[in-house]
């Protein structure tokens, strides 16, 4: 379908021409110009609200004159060819026969890098308002590659306050800032754990912006969409390109989180990446670029692409301290007492930062604003109105996967080892004075008893205890086993045992078997853990042992030499233990194991009783032994076992 254009815009254009005989040459401003001077033009009362008129305008060509070429053939430029171009795919996207002047104007307002563009944000003009504007009036929708969501305009969220408000960290964002104000080089790369607030201080960085240098706008890039729909060779790198020239120029900033992603995305056989697309405009330095990233995804990733890392300049962020993060959360908490109708006391957001605590493998400011936007939604569940320390408690034991229900009364439910409620009690208090929840020796009969009362008190499930038989880690190099193998090395993408155990379980049980035949280096790990609460891994994560328990099984406590048996003294294996536990002879525990393995056996015609009062480990494994063995067993015949007076195990039988 062609277009042709109304009689107004055929005036207008009339009037471009004769403008060059004034101003030398026919270009995009000339348009903008003939806008202005068109009378009951709605295009012309938009601008005029923005403060912009026909004096204005003249005013500022009238100073470019004298720099331009005069007397161009064909009388426009190539930049108003575009615009007419664009205004026209524009009416037929609106299957309308006539281009009008709205479309003019919606064209030279969506045509990047234009003399108009820039004398309308000279003159103070958001050029995302002023499309915004003409959209609502006569809402376009045009079918364009660039009218997709592949950029979010930042600074316009900021100026619409849908941003959380930024709260200090002025340093960084002067750094930040002064980077890209740099001639060259002016790429800044944010790297820091996941939770410390990189993608925040991009936002903080807008919100001053606003402040201080309005006309800069900051774009996000979204690369899913970028690469979504690519479905032939060379549709990534022109859309690419088509996204990089809306926004080549000096007051345009594109921000790419996760930015190693670049590396290898959307590329095959005979394409590029986008990392590759990027780097010869990084190089001339026509766009400037903020990207984010982890510590470990740099090293994986971006440095490897030396062409790529050396076009950034990397600012490392740091985890906000407990007083920082308490600054943040206060001056961010009218907003989610605003979309939760709650109140959080002053004395809650304290908690809030001490409870985040318990989530050592998380960062802050993260989990503390997680947990306050948790806290919110509970305390509105529950139709009332102030958050309450039980609700942070609530939301804190399920990130641990602790039932909340069932914690409170647990330590009343302890069967065994009372003595240990101190610790437990400690750790609920959230003191910071351990470096994990409690270190225990003991001998194998009284783990099963310890496991028990952690199941009371903890909800422990088994997935949740890891095992170490250190007697397999003789050499110096098993120490890759635990924390995993340097990078280069098989091994190193899986980690290490012990480590990713507690990145998965942040609350564990670790048990330690042999741990006087380990190798030194691998002892002097485990003593760093139990001193420090911490250890660096193999991929430089520092993974913290706050929730954990540590378990020491002792040697066997007799070891015959030749025909004499040699008593050995008891003794904590390392300094680091905190208490030995006693063996205890008359429990319930296994007793109530025994009867449970009883029932089932009578279920399927087996009567056998055990006729014995108290039952510690080493009975309950013998008559496990026994009872395993099905040959010392007849269906329809009773069985009783009992001790007789040489302290041994005996069977009696008799026909039921």
């Amino acid at each position: 379908m062609n277009c042709h254009f109304s009689q107004h815009c055929e005036r207008m254009l009339a009037s471009v021409m004769g403008g060059k005989q004034r101003f030398g040459i026919a270009g995009s401003e000339a348009l903008l110009l003939a806008i202005l001077r068109s009378e009951n033009s709605a295009c012309r009362h938009i601008l005029n609200e923005y403060g912009i008129n026909e004096r204005y305008l003249e005013d500022e060509l009238d100073q470019l004159t004298v720099l331009r070429k005069r007397n161009i053939p064909d009388g426009g430029t190539a930049k108003l060819a575009e615009i007419i171009k664009n205004a026209a795919a524009l009416a037929m996207s609106e299957e309308s026969r006539m281009i009008f002047e709205e479309h003019l104007f919606y064209a030279l307002l969506t045509t990047p890098s234009s003399l108009a563009i820039d004398i309308l944000q000279k003159a103070g003009a958001d050029i995302e308002d002023l499309i915004e504007e003409v959209n609502n009036i006569y809402n376009f929708a045009p079918s364009g590659e660039l009218n997709k969501n592949y950029l979010v305009n930042l600074t316009k969220e900021a100026k619409l306050d849908r941003l959380n408000p930024f709260i200090g960290r002025a340093h960084i964002i002067d750094k930040i800032i002064r980077i890209l104000s740099k001639r060259q080089k002016n790429n800044p790369m944010l790297i820091g754990s996941a939770g410390v607030g990189k993608s925040a201080l991009v936002e903080g960085v807008a919100m001053r912006f606003l402040e201080t240098n309005p006309g800069v706008n900051i774009y996000r890039l979204d690369l899913g969409m970028i690469i979504a729909g690519t479905k032939y060779r060379g549709d990534l790198e022109e859309r690419m390109i088509e996204v990089m020239e809306k926004i080549k120029n000096p007051h345009s900033i594109v921000f790419i989180d996760e930015i190693h992603n670049i590396v290898g995305s959307g590329s095959s056989e005979g394409t590029l990446d986008i990392a590759n697309i990027l780097k010869p405009i990084l190089a001339r330095s026509e766009i400037k670029c903020i990207g984010a990233t982890t510590l470990e995804e740099y090293y994986r990733y971006i440095e490897k692409d030396k062409a790529l890392a050396r076009r950034f300049q990397n600012v490392f962020v740091e985890e906000a301290s407990p007083e920082e993060t308490y600054a943040i959360i206060k001056g961010i908490a009218y907003k989610y007492e605003e979309y939760h109708r709650v109140k959080y006391s002053d004395r809650v957001l304290r908690y809030i930062v001490t409870s985040s605590g318990f989530l050592s493998n998380r960062k802050l400011p993260d989990k503390a604003i997680d947990i306050l936007d948790e806290a919110g939604l509970l305390c509105r569940m529950g139709n009332r109105m102030y958050v309450d320390h039980a609700d942070v408690d609530r939301i804190v034991y399920e990130n641990l996967g602790i039932d909340y229900d069932e914690i409170s009364g647990g330590i009343n439910r302890i069967k065994n080892y009372h003595f240990l409620e101190k610790y437990y009690q400690q750790y609920f208090m959230n003191l910071g004075l351990r470096k994990t929840i409690l270190n225990v020796q003991t001998a194998e009969a009284n783990l099963d008893l310890f496991l028990e009362d952690l199941r009371q008190v903890f909800r422990i499930k088994d997935e949740m205890i890891l095992t170490l038989d250190l007697g397999k880690f003789s050499e110096s190099h098993f120490t890759s086993s635990l924390i995993g193998s340097p990078a280069g090395y098989v091994g190193y993408e899986d980690g290490g045992i012990l480590t990713e155990h507690v990145l998965k379980f942040p609350l564990s049980v670790v048990i330690v078997k042999n741990y006087g035949l380990a190798n030194a280096v691998i002892i002097k790990q485990i003593e760093t853990i139990l001193r420090d609460g911490k250890i660096v891994d193999s991929k430089g994560r520092t993974i913290s042992f706050q929730n954990c328990f540590f378990v020491f099984i002792e040697e066997e406590k007799t070891k015959p030499i030749g025909f004499i048996a040699s008593e050995r003294k008891s003794a904590k294996i390392n300094a680091y233990i905190d208490e030995e536990l006693p063996e205890i002879t008359n429990c319930g525990y296994y007793r109530e194991k025994l009867d449970d393995i009883l029932a089932r056996l009578r279920q399927y015609g087996y009567h056998i009783s055990v006729d014995i009062k108290a039952i510690d480990y080493r009975l309950y494994r013998q008559l496990l032994k026994e009872l395993s063995d099905f040959d010392n067993f007849r269906p329809h015949q009773q069985y009783t076992y009992r001790i007789n007076k040489k302290r041994e195990l005996v069977k009696t039988a008799k026909r039921s």
